[in-house]
C-alpha cells in the first residue's frame, strides 16, 4: 500500500511541500562543532614538517616560540618538539585512527613518546571520528594533553555560505593535508595573523615511476630526514622511496585538491578579514601571500 505522504505527493502541487518545509524544516543532524579555544597570542605559527622547516628553525626559532604554534604528525619524534613546545597539535590522516596495519608500530611509538615527554599543556585537535579510537585512549593518559574534536563531515545546513559553515564548523575543513586543517583551525579560532612554515609541498618534484614495474613512488622529504620512527612503518624501499597504491592520475588529483584547499582557505581568511601568510623558506604553495618570519 502507498503511504499517506506518497499519496499527498501525487495529489498536491510541489509548491505545497516547499511551503511546508519552510514552516517545518527538517531537523539538522546532531553534531558538536569544535569549541573555539582561547589562544595566548594574536599570531599563530603553523609548523609543517617539510625540509625547509630546519632552516626556519635555525633562523627564527626565537620568533616561533614567541607566538602560539601548532605542530603535526611525527614532529613529536624530534628534538624540536621539546625545544618548540607547541601549544597545539593536530592529527588528520586516517592512519592515526586505525588505518593500515603496517603503520601501527610507528603510530604507537609516536603517541607513547608524546605521553612520556609532554610536560606542558597542549591542545590536541582531531576529527570527530577519532573519538574512542586507540589514539585517544593513549593520549588521555597524560593530563597535559587536552583532546578536542572538530566536525569533519559534509555541509549540514545548505542555507548558509561555505565560509559561514567553515566558521561554525558546520562542515569539515578543506581536505588535502593536515596543514590545511591547521590553517583552518587558526582562522576558525580567530588568530589575527597566521604564518605557515615548513610547507614545502613540492610533491610533484618527488614523484617517480619504476621503469620496469610501473609502480608509483614519491621520495620522502621531511626535515627530520626519515627518522627511525618512520622506518618502523615499513613505508619505504630503496632510497627513501614511498610506494603508492594509487595511479598517477589519482595522485595528481589528490595533489590538485590539496592546492585547491589552500586557495579556499586564503579566501576564507579574507572573508574573516584575517591575515594569512606563507613564511616557508621554500614552498610551492602559490595562493597565499609570502611574508618572511623576520617580519612577524
Amino acid at each position: 500500500m502507498m503511504s499517506i505522504l506518497k499519496i499527498l505527493h501525487l495529489l498536491l502541487p510541489p509548491i505545497f511541500f516547499k511551503i511546508w518545509r519552510k514552516i517545518f524544516p527538517r531537523p539538522l543532524p546532531s553534531i558538536t562543532p569544535l569549541q573555539k579555544l582561547q589562544g595566548h597570542a594574536k599570531k599563530m605559527i603553523v609548523i609543517g614538517n617539510g625540509p625547509s622547516f630546519k632552516e626556519s628553525l635555525a633562523k627564527y626559532g626565537f620568533v616561533i616560540k614567541r607566538y602560539d604554534r601548532i605542530a603535526v604528525n611525527y614532529f613529536a619524534s624530534t628534538a624540536a618538539y621539546l625545544d618548540i613546545q607547541p601549544n597545539y597539535y593536530a592529527f588528520a590522516d586516517p592512519m592515526w585512527f586505525g588505518g593500515k596495519q603496517e603503520f601501527k608500530d610507528a603510530v604507537i611509538d609516536l603517541l607513547e613518546t608524546m605521553v612520556k615527554v609532554t610536560t606542558w599543556e597542549m591542545n590536541v585537535i582531531m576529527p570527530d571520528y577519532a573519538k574512542g579510537k586507540e589514539i585517544t585512549n593513549i593520549l588521555s593518559r597524560n593530563s597535559n594533553l587536552k583532546l578536542h574534536y572538530y566536525y569533519s563531515g559534509e555541509l549540514i545546513d545548505k542555507k548558509i555560505s561555505m565560509f559561514e559553515a567553515l566558521d561554525k564548523n558546520f562542515v569539515g575543513p578543506p581536505s588535502g593535508t593536515v596543514l590545511n586543517v591547521c590553517v583552518w583551525l587558526s582562522l576558525y579560532m580567530g588568530y589575527e595573523e597566521t604564518y605557515i612554515i615548513g610547507a614545502d609541498t613540492s610533491f610533484l618534484a618527488d614523484i617517480q615511476v619504476d621503469q620496469e614495474t610501473n609502480e608509483l613512488y614519491t621520495i620522502d622529504q621531511h626535515f627530520y630526514e626519515n627518522k627511525d620512527v618512520y622506518k618502523k612503518a615499513n613505508m619505504f624501499g630503496v632510497n627513501k622511496r614511498r610506494k603508492h597504491s594509487m595511479t598517477m592520475s589519482q595522485l595528481l588529483e589528490d595533489i590538485g585538491e590539496m592546492f585547491r584547499s589552500y586557495e579556499i582557505l586564503n579566501k576564507y581568511a579574507k572573508w574573516k578579514q584575517l591575515c594569512l601568510y606563507n613564511a616557508s623558506e621554500y614552498s610551492w604553495v602559490d595562493s597565499i601571500e609570502r611574508k618572511n618570519l623576520k617580519q612577524c
